[in-house]
């Protein structure tokens, strides 16, 4: 497998995304590291950190372009240069045991027909099986390239949530797989660690901004009405009681995050599909 990764960043931690490159740079057949960040120092950084990495390749325009859209630049990149599969990672994920990984997956005789994914923040484990999922996250993801031809890429118009839920939902749709390889860990940072205790019970609280809240429920419900996947509408119903509760027990700001969720339903509902 002629394997392609890109990393998207928006002013990284550098000692995290250090460790974040060292952990498969080398594994893999070409890096591309995307920089969303204006005035950046990543190439600079790269080359002073990474000297003998001839395999890394520093990309971006110095705007910041969100998730899709490097994502579907790497997409064209693979086929104009024959990769057979595309690895996505965030920028505050570290890979545990990248070789174990990418072993299952190559050694699977129908990898072109499959997603795949690792653990996220669980224990090692030296035995490996691979369990069906419905979602995979982006980072650690890899997509064989012939999948993303099939579903047409990365969604266009999503800036940054959403954009993984899409991908699976299409590519089930499809008839391919998707698999988490159980045993194969991803150290990953996911945003807010608040959580809040309302009758002896703690729950979790994002503390989005409302335009962040508008992007999750307008995207979602987008992925919904052209998927119609019964897993896309758990997982909205769960997130609207998720937010909905913290916002109003817990957060500031409510009304206008509140106001934020109503008009992402309705412009996602209104979307042209």
């Amino acid at each position: 497998m002629k394997l392609l990764a890109i990393i998207i960043c928006y002013n990284p931690d550098f000692a995290l995304l250090i460790k974040n490159i060292a952990a498969f740079y080398n594994k893999v057949d070409k890096l591309l590291i995307w920089d969303n960040s204006s005035n950046s120092t990543m190439e600079m950084f790269v080359r002073n950190t990474l000297s003998d990495a001839k395999n890394i390749e520093c990309v971006g325009d110095g705007i910041n372009h969100g998730i899709s859209y490097p994502l579907n630049f790497a997409w064209e990149y693979a086929k104009k240069h024959g990769y057979d599969a595309l690895m996505t990672m965030d920028q505050d994920s570290v890979w545990q045991n990248f070789d174990d990984f990418f072993k299952v997956v190559q050694g699977d005789t129908e990898y072109e027909l499959k997603l795949w994914g690792p653990e996220t923040n669980q224990q090692i484990s030296h035995v490996f099986h691979k369990e069906e999922k419905d979602f995979l996250i982006t980072s650690g993801m890899i997509i064989p390239v012939k999948i993303l031809d099939t579903i047409g890429g990365y969604p266009k118009n999503f800036f940054i949530d959403g954009i993984d839920i899409d991908i699976c939902a299409k590519a089930k749709r499809k008839g391919f797989g998707i698999y988490c390889v159980k045993g194969c860990v991803l150290k990953q940072q996911f945003g807010s660690n608040l959580t809040f205790t309302f009758w002896g019970k703690t729950y979790p609280a994002s503390n989005y901004k409302p335009q962040r809240l508008y992007g999750i429920f307008k995207n979602h419900i987008i992925i919904y009405r052209s998927t119609h996947s019964l897993a896309v509408l758990k997982l909205i119903k769960g997130y609207s009681v998720a937010f909905i509760r913290a916002i109003l027990l817990f957060e500031n700001n409510k009304i206008n995050k509140l106001q934020a969720i109503v008009r992402g339903i309705k412009d996602g509902v209104l979307y042209k599909i």
